[in-house]
């Protein structure tokens, strides 16, 4: 029984203190805002920090705890660091020291904790400030203000962002109007690209695909766009020392880049959209991102196009290489390489273009486009029911080795397909 207890203790003192991080939404004057707090807030908690953001800009800022009247708790705000004038001389130390502050809050909680009142001074202005309760998330405080983006930036990897899951960054990519192209009509499916005027880059969403339920598709294309979105603001926001400012990343304070984002729609049916993303991302780290990404969509199902059941040449592997059970493969495909196997590969360095004609580097330190054929091919589609084979996700030494290596109608291809691809390119089955 005593053991039992001691390892209950052990347990419970290994475990992350969580809390419940608080979101509410309101106003400083007339401007939307969005804010989060650590945890519960109550009069004169010193332990209290959070960040928020204008609705029209988007960008963290982060915040302390400050004195303030008995009743009410105080917060003071970061000032953005500067490598110009050197406020955040302490950035660097270990641990790092007191970030600048700026603005000063004041605010008094309501009898039944689901608003707060108060105001906002700097400058020698106040104005008032009013906040209404939404939602709640886990939070482990230890972790100080650099912890609070972390679930926005696990979403690449991990998760999924609902008014749950964190209501302050579901608010943040969900509180501005998107901005809409004119449809676009391709193949019986019809898409507009959608573009948030806090990062600029547009992204596609479909209008119609030609009667099938297009909710499943918006669903995802809205969730990568969100993803995209806060990795843009992220690093607007490491302008402030409590979200990384070190002084030699020139990206922060920036949109990393995803302003100069492009993001292009090749193909579009009623069963598969193709897109093409590239661009030079960067926010801090050795080199930039350099990339000319496919990306296809099923729109049916609503989930990634698995290429397996178009082309019978595309097979998992385990990472150390192995085959790996297609079936099992399929259930849980980002835990696998997905490449060509000996057939397709070989069809397509049999049917490339020369280096020359791609205008890629050749010679004896020139780029083994034959060698990343086997490790980075990828396929993509255009109009005209057209297969695009590419090199792609090379890293940022061989970048200069991405090229379009061979483009051909599906149907001049059909003994590489499966019986199933003309599910999704009906011209196969005509």
């Amino acid at each position: 029984m005593n053991r039992i207890a001691t390892a209950l203790v052990l347990t419970l003192l290994a475990s992350p203190a969580l809390a419940d991080a608080v979101t509410y939404k309101g106003t400083i004057g007339d401007l939307p805002i969005v804010l989060e707090l650590s945890e519960e807030p109550h009069a004169g908690n010193a332990d209290l920090f959070g960040r928020y953001f204008y609705v029209n800009k988007g960008v963290d800022i982060p915040f302390h705890a400050a004195p303030a009247a008995r009743s009410r708790f105080g917060l003071a705000e970061e000032v953005a660091c500067s490598a110009d004038t050197n406020n955040c001389p302490g950035a660097q130390d270990d641990p790092p020291g007191p970030a600048p502050l700026g603005a000063r809050w004041a605010l008094e909680i309501s009898r039944d904790g689901q608003s707060l009142e108060g105001h906002f001074a700097i400058n020698g202005r106040n104005r008032p400030v009013r906040l209404e309760r939404v939602g709640t998330r886990l939070f482990d405080p230890a972790g100080g203000t650099i912890a609070l983006p972390e679930f926005a930036n696990s979403l690449y990897w991990d998760g999924t962002l609902t008014p749950e899951t964190s209501p302050y960054d579901y608010l943040k990519v969900t509180a501005v109007k998107l901005a809409a192209s004119d449809p676009v009509e391709m193949n019986g499916a019809s898409f507009h690209y959608v573009t948030d005027p806090r990062t600029k880059f547009r992204y596609p969403r479909l209008l119609d695909m030609s009667g099938y339920d297009i909710a499943p598709a918006n669903a995802w294309l809205e969730r990568r766009h969100w993803i995209m979105t806060l990795d843009a603001l992220s690093c607007m926001a490491q302008q402030y020392q409590g979200f990384g400012w070190n002084g030699y990343n020139y990206d922060a304070g920036t949109l990393g880049w995803y302003d100069e984002e492009q993001v292009t729609v090749d193909y579009a049916s009623s069963t598969v959209l193709s897109w093409t993303q590239s661009g030079s991302l960067s926010c801090g780290g050795a080199h930039p991102y350099n990339h000319i990404d496919i990306y296809n969509l099923d729109l049916v199902d609503g989930v990634p196009l698995d290429l397996s059941r178009i082309f019978r040449g595309w097979r998992p592997l385990n990472y150390d290489g192995t085959p790996a059970d297609l079936e099992t493969a399929r259930a849980n495909p980002r835990d696998y390489q997905w490449l060509p196997d000996a057939e397709l590969a070989t069809f397509v360095k049999e049917h490339r273009r020369t280096d020359a004609e791609m205008d890629v580097p050749s010679g004896e330190d020139g780029c083994p486009i034959d060698e990343l054929i086997d490790t980075n091919l990828a396929i993509g589609f255009k109009d005209g029911d057209r297969v695009v084979f590419t090199l792609g996700g090379l890293p940022h030494v061989i970048f200069a080795c991405t090229a379009v290596l061979y483009e051909t109608p599906i149907l001049d291809i059909a003994w590489l397909l499966t019986n199933e691809a003309e599910n999704y390119f009906p011209s196969l089955a005509d």
